[in-house]
C-alpha cells in the first residue's frame, strides 16, 4: 500500500513506541456508520470491523506493514503483518510463527512479529489499541490529502468518526502526552511519555507483569510504585552490582528502570519484544529525568 485510499485517516501519536529508529506512518477506518467511543481513561474503543495500519520504513525503505482489525464484539482483535519484498512492488503475508531479515546500513536483525506476539504487547488491560487514545492524538498534524494542519481529536470529532466525551467538548480541556523530542514541555512528561507507550501496556494495575509498577502517564511519581524501590527480581547484578532501586533518585546506573531500556541483552532488555537496539534518545531523556529528581515525593 503505498497510496493510502480516501477511507483511510492517517493519525499520529505523540509518543510513539521506539521500533529500531524505524519511521512510521498510520491509517484508521472504520465501518460506514460507526464512531469511536471513549473510555474513562482515555482509552479507545472502536467498533467490529475497525482497522488500524502501520507502515515501518528503516533508511528511506518499506520494510513492513501491520494490520490490526477488530474481529467481533467480545473485544477480539487480530493481527496481520505483510513484509515489502526488496524493490517495493509489492508486500508479502508473513506466517503465523512471524519472520526475521536483516535490515538498514548495519544489517540489524528486523522482526516480524508472530500472530501471538501481537498480543504481548496489545494487551487487553490497555485497552488492546494503544497508539490512538485521548492523550496520544491530542496535538497538531498535517493531514497530506489536504495539506492542511489541525488537532487530530477536533478532527474526528468534526468528521463525525469520534464520540465527544461529556464535559470536554474540545481538546484544549483534555490532557496531552509529551513527544520525547519537545524540549518545550518538562523532563519528566517526556520521560513518563516515554514510558506510557512503551512500558505501561503491561505494567499497570492488573497488567500481566508480577511486578507491582504502574508507568502510565497519569499516574503521579509517588503512586507509580517506582521511587526508590527495591526491585522484585535480581537479574540486573552484571549491570548494578550493589544497592539497585527500580528508580534510583539521582542515580540512573543504579536504576533498573533506566538499564533494562538501555540494554539490548534480550533476557532483560525493556520491552522484551519490538526492538533489538538501544533507543539512545529514550535513555538519555530517562537519564536526565532521574538524575534531576533528588529525592522521591
Amino acid at each position: 500500500m503505498k497510496t493510502p485510499l480516501p477511507a483511510l485517516v492517517p493519525f499520529e501519536p505523540s509518543a510513539a513506541l521506539y521500533s529500531d529508529g524505524a519511521t512510521k506512518r498510520r491509517w484508521l477506518a472504520l465501518p460506514d456508520g460507526t464512531t469511536i467511543g471513549n473510555e474513562d481513561d482515555g482509552d479507545f474503543t472502536f467498533p467490529v470491523g475497525s482497522v488500524l495500519i502501520k507502515e515501518f520504513s528503516v533508511e528511506g525503505k518499506r520494510v513492513e506493514t501491520r494490520f490490526f482489525v477488530r474481529q467481533d464484539a467480545d473485544g477480539r482483535w487480530a493481527g496481520y503483518t505483510y513484509k515489502w519484498r526488496a524493490d517495493e512492488s509489492d508486500a508479502d503475508l508473513v506466517g503465523i510463527d512471524g519472520a526475521t531479515t536483516p535490515v538498514g546500513a548495519d544489517n540489524h536483525t528486523w522482526t516480524f512479529p508472530s500472530r501471538a506476539q501481537c498480543h504481548q504487547c496489545h494487551t487487553n488491560v490497555a485497552g488492546t489499541t494503544l497508539g490512538p487514545e485521548t492523550a496520544q492524538l491530542n496535538h497538531m498534524i498535517v493531514y497530506p490529502a489536504t495539506g492542511r494542519t489541525a488537532n487530530q481529536l477536533d478532527t474526528l470529532w468534526a468528521v463525525g468518526m469520534l464520540d465527544i466525551p461529556p464535559g470536554a467538548p474540545t481538546a484544549v480541556s483534555l490532557p496531552s502526552l509529551a513527544n520525547l523530542a519537545d524540549t518545550t514541555r518538562t523532563i519528566e512528561d517526556r520521560a513518563r511519555g516515554y514510558l506510557h507507550v512503551n512500558c505501561a501496556n503491561c505494567h499497570r494495575p492488573a497488567g500481566p507483569t508480577f511486578t507491582p509498577l504502574d508507568l502510565r502517564f497519569q499516574t503521579t511519581l509517588h503512586d507509580a510504585g517506582i521511587c526508590d524501590q527495591l526491585p522484585t527480581i535480581d537479574d540486573l547484578s552484571g549491570l548494578i552490582p550493589s544497592d539497585p532501586r527500580i528508580f534510583a533518585p539521582g542515580a540512573p546506573d543504579r536504576s533498573v528502570l533506566w538499564q533494562r531500556v538501555n540494554t539490548i541483552d534480550g533476557s532483560i532488555r525493556m520491552p522484551p519484544i519490538g526492538r533489538s537496539l538501544t533507543d539512545t534518545a529514550a535513555t538519555a531523556v530517562l537519564s536526565d529525568c532521574i538524575t534531576a529528581t533528588t529525592t522521591c515525593p
